[in-house]
């Protein structure tokens, strides 16, 4: 059950493609623009027994995926600071998202979303969480999680929460 490493010192990029990352491990690695270990537009991300730490980014101190398919299972996020939104993964505008088992501790993010931002118009997406989320802090809202939705003329979507732990997260609002 070991996992590789990687020292980063730029985040991993990836556009219009399938980026899938099985037991690695993560550390240090920064960005000042997106995500500071993992950056994708477009295609789709999976994370799985991924261990992403004492990374630092703009949006998503670990991850930032927009208009992508966003699956992450028994990860790990300890430590993660983004200088604006998303402490540890910044998702916006998913074709689907879905977090399964995952362990969000101790993320940090200046603007909202300690651990997790999620923005878009998820009518079109499946949003679903589920894991641990402990100690995250953000200084605007959402200690844990920020949900932002927009209409653009469509249904306000939804966020399922399933099976998850929430203790001592903290934002100035929620």
């Amino acid at each position: 059950d070991r996992h590789a490493g990687l020292a980063l010192r730029d985040p991993i990029e990836a556009q219009d493609a399938v980026l899938a990352l099985h037991k690695v491990q993560i550390a240090g690695a920064h960005s000042d623009q997106g995500g500071g270990a993992l950056e994708v537009t477009g295609g789709s991300v999976l994370l799985d027994a991924v261990d992403i730490h004492d990374s630092d980014g703009r949006n998503g101190g670990a991850l930032s995926a927009v208009n992508a398919d966003v699956t992450i299972t028994g990860s790990t996020f300890p430590g993660n600071t983004a200088t604006s939104h998303g402490g540890a993964v910044f998702v916006s505008y998913p074709t689907s998202l879905a977090v399964k088992g995952s362990t969000f501790d101790g993320n940090t993010a200046i603007g909202q979303g300690g651990a997790m931002y999620l923005e878009g118009r998820t009518a079109t997406a499946s949003l679903d969480v589920s894991g641990t989320f402990t100690g995250n802090s953000s200084r605007n809202e959402g200690g844990a999680i920020y949900v932002r939705t927009t209409s653009d003329g469509l249904k306000d979507g939804k966020l399922t929460i399933g099976s998850a732990t929430f203790t001592g997260n903290a934002g100035n609002v929620g």
